[in-house]
């Protein structure tokens, strides 16, 4: 009997990223984050990122186009400020009707 076994890629914990240089973590957020949102204090502008078992939160600085850092974060009270951008009215609005 012949077994196939497909290898799959262990799941990054954020002390794994934390440990990653940062062009490897821009690679790891490209590779294998879930973009969730997004907001804008100026100069920056931040993009939130689902890593299965951690945010991050990518710094960009908008007059150049360029990250600036990476910062990962378990405590969902830094998801705060994108919460605050969904509306649920439309959602509660299209359930009900």
């Amino acid at each position: 009997m012949f077994v196939l076994q497909i290898a799959q890629a262990p799941i990054m914990t954020l002390e794994m990223f934390n440990s990653l240089s940062h062009d490897e973590q821009q690679t790891a957020v490209l590779e294998k984050g879930v973009f969730l949102g997004e907001r804008k204090d100026p100069p920056l502008r931040m993009m939130l990122y689902d890593m299965e078992t951690f945010y991050v939160e990518v710094f960009f600085l908008s007059r150049y186009n360029k990250v600036a850092w990476f910062a990962g974060f378990t405590n969902t009270e830094k998801l705060e400020p994108y919460l605050k951008k969904i509306d649920v009215a439309t959602i509660l609005q299209e359930a009900l009707s």
